[in-house]
């Protein structure tokens, strides 16, 4: 699949599909899911799909999912939800926790 543009919902779905239950259940459970969590979240990835993969998190999950590019240390796409975070506390979690 080609990765340097944008992927429709049905490739987008196709190429997730190996690790997107676990996403969703990080998500659950932590609140938020880096790019360096998963092969396929991948800065190609990312950087040409975080709003489709924001809107389809968003649907399966029913959570207020947005995302943060970080680039204080290390450029990082992180996808959190919204309820339980800010993108300070993302930042200060990514931090404290050596993500970043």
């Amino acid at each position: 699949m080609d990765l340097t543009k944008p992927l429709n919902k049905r490739q987008l779905r196709e190429y997730l599909e190996p690790d997107f239950h676990e996403i969703v259940e990080k998500i659950y459970y932590a609140g938020f899911v880096c790019e360096n969590d998963y092969k396929r979240l991948g800065s190609q990835f990312c950087k040409h799909n975080a709003s489709s993969f924001v809107e389809e998190l968003c649907r399966v999950t029913n959570l207020n999912i947005t995302y943060l590019y970080e680039d204080m240390y290390e450029c990082i796409f992180v996808f959190y939800d919204k309820t339980r975070y800010n993108a300070t506390k993302i930042k200060k979690l990514l931090k404290e926790t050596s993500w970043i």
